[in-house]
Protein backbone atom coordinates (compact mmCIF):
# COMPACT_ATOMS: atom_id res chain seq x y z
CA UNK A 1 0.00 0.00 0.00
CA UNK A 2 1.23 3.47 -0.88
CA UNK A 3 1.20 5.83 2.08
CA UNK A 4 0.67 9.53 1.44
CA UNK A 5 2.88 11.20 3.98
CA UNK A 6 5.82 13.54 3.90
CA UNK A 7 8.73 12.41 1.75
CA UNK A 8 11.47 10.58 3.64
CA UNK A 9 14.18 11.52 1.14
CA UNK A 10 15.27 14.81 -0.37
CA UNK A 11 14.33 15.29 -4.03
CA UNK A 12 15.26 18.56 -5.66
CA UNK A 13 13.31 18.60 -8.94
CA UNK A 14 10.79 21.45 -8.93
CA UNK A 15 8.69 19.64 -11.56
CA UNK A 16 8.16 16.48 -9.50
CA UNK A 17 5.03 15.84 -7.47
CA UNK A 18 5.34 13.58 -4.43
CA UNK A 19 2.84 10.73 -4.74
CA UNK A 20 3.56 8.68 -1.64
CA UNK A 21 5.91 6.50 0.34
CA UNK A 22 6.14 2.71 0.12
CA UNK A 23 8.60 0.19 1.54
CA UNK A 24 11.27 2.76 2.37
CA UNK A 25 11.06 4.62 -0.95
CA UNK A 26 9.44 7.87 -2.04
CA UNK A 27 7.48 7.95 -5.30
CA UNK A 28 7.21 10.97 -7.59
CA UNK A 29 5.72 11.81 -10.95
CA UNK A 30 7.71 14.37 -12.93
CA UNK A 31 5.27 16.83 -14.47
CA UNK A 32 7.67 18.82 -16.66
CA UNK A 33 5.41 19.61 -19.65
CA UNK A 34 2.95 16.88 -18.64
CA UNK A 35 3.67 13.54 -16.99
CA UNK A 36 7.19 12.62 -18.12
CA UNK A 37 8.48 9.96 -15.74
CA UNK A 38 7.85 8.00 -12.59
CA UNK A 39 10.63 8.17 -10.01
CA UNK A 40 11.32 5.92 -7.03
CA UNK A 41 13.80 7.56 -4.63
CA UNK A 42 15.64 5.21 -2.25
CA UNK A 43 17.64 7.86 -0.38
CA UNK A 44 18.62 11.52 -0.60
CA UNK A 45 21.78 10.70 -2.58
CA UNK A 46 21.40 12.21 -6.06
CA UNK A 47 22.19 8.90 -7.79
CA UNK A 48 20.00 6.68 -5.58
CA UNK A 49 16.80 6.42 -7.58
CA UNK A 50 14.95 4.41 -10.22
CA UNK A 51 12.94 6.03 -12.98
CA UNK A 52 11.00 5.13 -16.08
CA UNK A 53 9.15 7.17 -18.69
CA UNK A 54 5.52 7.67 -17.69
CA UNK A 55 4.19 6.25 -20.97
CA UNK A 56 6.23 3.07 -20.59
CA UNK A 57 4.93 2.51 -17.08
CA UNK A 58 1.36 3.22 -18.13
CA UNK A 59 1.58 0.72 -20.99
CA UNK A 60 3.91 -1.74 -19.19
CA UNK A 61 6.20 -1.82 -22.24
CA UNK A 62 9.42 -2.49 -20.37
CA UNK A 63 12.25 -4.69 -21.61
CA UNK A 64 13.76 -6.50 -18.64
CA UNK A 65 15.26 -9.50 -20.42
CA UNK A 66 18.88 -8.38 -19.93
CA UNK A 67 18.73 -8.27 -16.12
CA UNK A 68 18.89 -12.00 -15.31
CA UNK A 69 16.54 -13.84 -12.95
CA UNK A 70 17.05 -11.68 -9.84
CA UNK A 71 17.10 -8.50 -11.90
CA UNK A 72 13.99 -9.68 -13.72
CA UNK A 73 12.13 -10.12 -10.41
CA UNK A 74 13.28 -6.72 -9.13
CA UNK A 75 12.32 -5.02 -12.38
CA UNK A 76 8.87 -6.60 -12.26
CA UNK A 77 8.38 -5.43 -8.66
CA UNK A 78 9.51 -1.90 -9.56
CA UNK A 79 7.19 -1.91 -12.56
CA UNK A 80 4.23 -3.15 -10.48
CA UNK A 81 4.84 -0.44 -7.86
CA UNK A 82 5.28 2.21 -10.55
CA UNK A 83 2.07 1.14 -12.29
CA UNK A 84 0.21 1.51 -8.98
CA UNK A 85 1.54 5.07 -8.69
CA UNK A 86 0.58 5.90 -12.29
CA UNK A 87 -2.90 4.43 -11.92
CA UNK A 88 -3.51 6.31 -8.66
CA UNK A 89 -2.34 9.55 -10.30
CA UNK A 90 -4.55 8.96 -13.36
CA UNK A 91 -7.54 8.11 -11.15
CA UNK A 92 -6.98 11.24 -9.07
CA UNK A 93 -6.82 13.39 -12.23
CA UNK A 94 -10.00 11.78 -13.54
CA UNK A 95 -11.81 12.31 -10.23
CA UNK A 96 -10.75 15.97 -10.18
CA UNK A 97 -11.95 16.47 -13.75
CA UNK A 98 -15.20 14.64 -13.02
CA UNK A 99 -15.84 16.75 -9.91
CA UNK A 100 -15.02 19.92 -11.85
CA UNK A 101 -17.34 18.92 -14.69
CA UNK A 102 -20.14 17.97 -12.33
CA UNK A 103 -19.75 21.23 -10.40
CA UNK A 104 -19.78 23.22 -13.65
CA UNK A 105 -22.86 21.37 -14.97
CA UNK A 106 -24.72 22.10 -11.73
CA UNK A 107 -23.84 25.80 -11.81
CA UNK A 108 -21.28 25.85 -8.98
CA UNK A 109 -18.26 28.14 -9.10
CA UNK A 110 -14.96 26.29 -9.31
Amino acid sequence: MIYKEDPAHQHDCEHCKFEGHYDGADWYICLNNGPQSVIKRYSSKPEDYWSMPFDMVASAAYDISARGVEGHYMAMMELAEARAIVHAWQRNCWEEQYALGKANSEGYDT
